[in-house]
């Protein structure tokens, strides 16, 4: 096993879901494979120095503007867009996203939603940066009545 699949972060806080520790990550063949006090033998070390360690962020609704108002029309070029996004996102330490469509016309949405599985597909070959984890429809199908910032005409 090379080095570059064998890692341990050292000399960090850890962020963890019981809260903040001095400790180290453990990642192998690219999944942690433990957090806290660790002997790191066989791995390369990488002293973070007070550095803040956490996992990758999931960001549960985000909304592509750029894409969904320049009415960016074949899935190939959502899919090309997205993959910008991804790659942009994952410098940011957001690992995983979930899209949500505007209220718009049903054929551009579904053009939307095809651009994404073509994005998706291709992260499945070859991970690019941030993971696309499921898609939210909003928009078109609300209350005219209560649909705040989304286009009633839809």
């Amino acid at each position: 096993m090379s080095k570059a699949e064998h890692v341990v972060f050292t000399g960090g806080k850890v962020v963890t879901p019981e809260g903040v520790i001095e400790g180290s990550v453990e990642i192998q063949n690219g999944k942690i494979i433990h957090v806290g006090q660790i002997s790191p033998q066989g791995a390369e070390v990488v002293d973070v120095d007070g550095a803040y360690i956490m996992p990758g962020l999931i960001d549960m609704h985000i909304n592509d503007g750029v894409a969904l108002l320049n009415r960016i029309n074949s899935p190939s070029e959502h899919a090309d867009r997205l993959e910008k996004v991804s790659r942009d996102l994952v410098k940011l330490g957001v690992t995983g996203i979930f899209p949500a469509t505007l209220a718009a016309p049903v054929d551009e949405i579904v053009d939307y939603l095809e651009g994404m599985a073509e994005f998706r597909s291709r992260w499945q070959k070859e991970p690019m940066g941030t993971e696309l984890c499921g898609a939210l429809v909003e928009g078109t199908f609300m209350n005219p009545a209560n649909c705040g910032a989304q286009n009633p005409a839809y």
